[in-house]
């Protein structure tokens, strides 16, 4: 029998002993854990605990120290799968950009490893086989290449999805979660900690790799020598590839505050925190339904392609454009939609009044006949009045209520909500903002498809729609 097939069959043995235990003392959890499949985290010192009672019956576990739990039998398997050819040191250590762990014992590994294999073979319905030699597969990559998997989960509130899962790329997925649960031990009972989740929205999850330098190095390998400051570029795009994401679900309808981001580490690194912080409900719900993920896809694409983050012509524009879900005042968005607009439509260089060249250039750009043009160039030019109000310290609330406002929102009550109001300006808004940007990045993915350059906003300064907007030309030719 080798060494992996009988280290197979000692986990199988304690994870039945596990389960007996738990499920003879405390039924619920088991039942409550594979009834919803939620994520799942076991502080380290209640998995001690557990272990030391149902399998392995030592004394109670050391809290500041963890040694004597693991009978010598299984580190010694475990010894020569993970670490046999691994040149000794006092203590283990593996960096990455945000921080570091420090293995002090096999034990302490050891101990992480069946936490792991435990946890995932309740939320998941993988065998035991199979989730050990997954876990086996992650750790000889990380030897070899000196990288590790992790996932980036962001949460979405109010974002929902038809299935349990839905794959947006080969590395970006959208998953339904009803809560997370973190098991503790409180005097002699264990108790739940959950967060609920489901209600309220998903999990973007990004599974991804990251360079490490770590200190488990292998007698035959050549270690590739990699410093801090490459760990912080290689984080950088990582970051930047999540900008292009997040920026195709907004083009998509898809908004959400983006507040928690949670970095799901491997097995070796221990305990991590699963902490969500729940924003505000957000101005727009969504579900994304298959006609949605295929324009999310669409648009990812030709974002990825123009590499449209790093667009020098649309970066003021994308910058604000990335912080409209995640303001707390009113008069930010209306003033950040209003950044945008003029940094696309009024250029400097341009003739006349800004609110007038604005106005005309949007629904020039935007319009697809006469009326939807007096339409939109009316309603930019009325909107563009509260954001003069309030950049000059005045009391912009007061004018909400004036009839040519509320007939561009649909408005009939003179009564209404301010704040319906403003929700109804900014959503109209971002409608004209959400459609030029992906006309625009239409525009620069046809020009750069036939070879020529994809700047095209230098030709939106002046009276360039004016001038030679498809509407003047439609109607030259009747």
């Amino acid at each position: 029998m080798t060494e992996i097939k009988k280290f197979i069959q000692f986990l199988i043995a304690d994870i039945d002993l596990l389960n007996k235990g738990i499920q003879k003392d405390h039924p619920s959890l088991l039942t409550n854990i594979k009834k919803d499949r939620q994520m799942l985290n076991i502080r380290e010192n209640c998995f001690i605990d557990l272990i030391n009672k149902y399998c392995f019956h030592p004394l109670p576990s050391d809290y500041n120290y963890i040694k004597g739990y693991v009978p010598i039998d299984r580190i010694k398997l475990f010894t020569d799968i993970f670490l046999s050819e691994i040149k000794k040191s006092v203590y283990y250590s593996c960096r990455y950009t945000n921080g570091a762990v420090y293995i002090h014992s096999v034990e302490q590994l050891y101990i992480n490893f069946f936490k792991e294999t435990f946890n995932q073979s309740i939320i998941t319905s993988q065998k035991i086989k199979d989730i050990i030699l997954k876990l086996i597969k992650e750790w000889t990559f990380f030897l070899e290449n000196q990288q590790i998997p992790v996932q980036i989960l962001f949460f979405l509130p109010e974002v929902f999805i038809e299935t349990e899962f839905l794959e947006l790329t080969n590395d970006f997925e959208i998953r339904s979660f009803l809560f997370s649960l973190e098991i503790e031990k409180r005097g002699y009972e264990l108790s739940m900690n959950s967060q609920t989740f489901g209600p309220l929205g998903s999990f973007l999850i990004f599974k991804t790799t990251i360079s490490v330098i770590h200190n488990f190095i292998r007698e035959q390998d050549e270690i590739k020598k990699i410093d801090q400051n490459e760990l912080r570029e290689e984080w950088y795009m990582k970051l930047q590839r999540i900008s292009e994401i997040f920026l195709s679900l907004n083009f998509a309808q898809i908004t959400f505050r983006n507040e928690s981001k949670i970095l799901l580490l491997p097995w070796w690194f221990g305990d991590q925190e699963i902490k969500v912080e729940i924003p505000p409900p957000n101005i727009r719900r969504k579900t994304v339904s298959n006609d949605c993920l295929k324009n999310i896809i669409e648009i990812f694409n030709k974002v990825k392609e123009l590499k449209i983050i790093y667009d020098k012509e649309l970066e003021l524009a994308l910058y604000k454009y990335s912080l409209l879900d995640n303001r707390d005042f009113h008069y930010d968005l209306i003033l950040d939609e209003f950044i945008i607009l003029e940094s696309l439509f009024a250029k400097e260089g341009g003739k006349g009044e800004v609110s007038l060249r604005l106005s005309y250039n949007v629904a020039f750009f935007l319009a697809e006949d006469i009326e939807e043009f007096k339409k939109i160039s009316n309603c930019i030019k009325d909107f563009y009045s509260i954001r003069s109000i309030i950049v000059h310290g005045k009391d912009w609330t007061k004018s909400l209520s004036r009839e040519k406002i509320r007939k561009h929102l649909g408005i009939d009550d003179s009564k209404e909500e301010k704040s319906i109001i403003i929700k109804k300006i900014y959503l109209k808004l971002r409608g004209y903002i959400d459609k030029a940007l992906l006309k625009i990045i239409d525009l620069k993915y046809k020009k750069e498809s036939n070879g020529e350059s994809k700047n095209i906003i230098d030709t939106f300064k002046g009276t360039y729609f004016v001038e030679n907007s498809f509407l003047k030309k439609k109607t030259e030719q009747n």
